[in-house]
């Protein structure tokens, strides 16, 4: 009976105590240091258990509050977007009039030169709130620095950020009569103002800060595929042609290669652009299909005209008259959607969008989502 009991678990107090008390009786001996180490043990084992615990239980607390602030810090961010979003469709009547309203030319019996300067100065304002609303909801720093490119005109006091694909060779050409050269071709004033009036940097020069700031911007899907039609699927210059053919490589699908293509398709440099592993695509070193914000800095730098292409007639008429440039020099006339029936825009961008799955418009938005927000964009075409 009693090494019955002294083959029992020492796991237990009951089970313990038990054993040591029928051994003691049975044998009649003195058992105090056998129970002594059963009961260091069974501490030991306690003691571990308690540990074990108390380790679980820190363990399940650091997980919760890691899974708390991870979640608060999701709520936070889409709390900003969605006060971003709501002030922006507070915004949307003046916003829209900004972008759409025709400002009546001073043939218009009643409107004279100064309603016009008016009604545009009003314009800019309502771009520029706009634009320093979505830098701050987006969190766009003013002191990030990057490589500036500005053409100029010292005797206008013009400073002009160019964006390629962006009526740029035409406003260029507006530059280069500013600087006294009225016989400029396209061909030659990229060259001919890069030479002659240009400056890169990082930081604005000091000379600058009270110059008329002025920044070109347009529909950015419609620039992506300004872009492709010129540099990839038509590539003139060897860089270009290098390029295009680096995109046909890495992202051409195998069965297309097999019928001799030597141009990427809108779908491949689309697959191009999202890829995040590319570099030139967001450091600057390709400024066709970089985005505004790499470009330009606009919530850096303060710019007093943001022109729209698609109401570059009124813009450039604007801009001309704020810098006292001469009558005769005007911008191109009918390059924005004066001249182009917005329909036929609309019908261009639908039917290359079109060519990309819902997946792959997803992405092309995200990678220029703030190109939309800060110039006022909309995402959205008929397809």
């Amino acid at each position: 009976m009693c090494s019955y009991h002294t083959f029992f678990p020492v796991t237990k107090r009951f089970v313990q105590t038990a054993c040591c008390t029928q051994y003691a009786c049975c044998t009649g001996i003195i058992t105090s240091g056998i129970c002594g180490r059963q009961s260091v043990i069974v501490m030991l084992y306690r003691g571990f258990i308690n540990l074990k615990k108390a380790f679980l239980l820190v363990l399940a607390v650091t997980f919760i509050l890691i899974l708390i602030l991870n979640t608060w810090s999701q709520f936070a961010v889409v709390a900003k977007r969605r006060n971003f979003v709501l002030n922006k469709e507070r915004m949307l009547p003046f916003a829209q009039a900004s972008n759409s309203m025709t400002v009546h030319t001073s043939d218009n019996i009643g409107y004279t030169e100064d309603m016009f300067i008016a009604n545009m100065a009003e314009r800019m304002q309502q771009r520029k709130a706009q634009l320093k609303q979505a830098c701050e909801s987006l969190g766009l720093h003013e002191d990030e620095k990057r490589l500036l490119r500005i053409n100029f005109s010292k005797e206008y006091k013009f400073a002009y950020c160019y964006i390629p694909k962006v009526g740029t060779t035409h406003m260029k050409g507006v530059l280069m009569e500013l600087n006294g050269h009225t016989n400029w071709t396209p061909d030659d004033v990229h060259i001919l103002t890069a030479k002659r009036y240009l400056f890169k940097g990082e930081n604005l020069p000091e000379s600058f800060r009270n110059f008329i700031k002025l920044i070109v911007v347009r529909h950015p899907y419609e620039r992506i595929i300004s872009s492709y039609n010129d540099k990839v699927a038509n590539p003139q210059e060897k860089k270009f042609i290098e390029r295009s053919g680096m995109i046909l490589e890495k992202y051409g699908n195998q069965s297309r290669q097999r019928e001799k293509r030597k141009v990427p398709t809108f779908e491949e440099f689309i697959d191009y652009l999202v890829d995040g592993n590319n570099q030139d695509v967001t450091s600057g070193v390709e400024n066709h299909w970089n985005s505004f914000n790499s470009i330009c800095q606009p919530c850096a730098i303060d710019y007093d005209v943001i022109a729209h292409l698609e109401t570059i007639d009124d813009d450039s008429r604007y801009l001309l008259r704020l810098i006292g440039a001469p009558k005769h020099i005007q911008y191109s006339k009918g390059y924005g959607v004066s001249g182009k029936s917005k329909t036929a825009q609309k019908n261009l961008m639908a039917s290359y969008l079109r060519k990309l799955d819902i997946l792959k418009r997803q992405k092309l938005y995200q990678a220029f989502e703030a190109d939309f927000l800060l110039f006022n964009y909309s995402p959205d075409v008929q397809l």
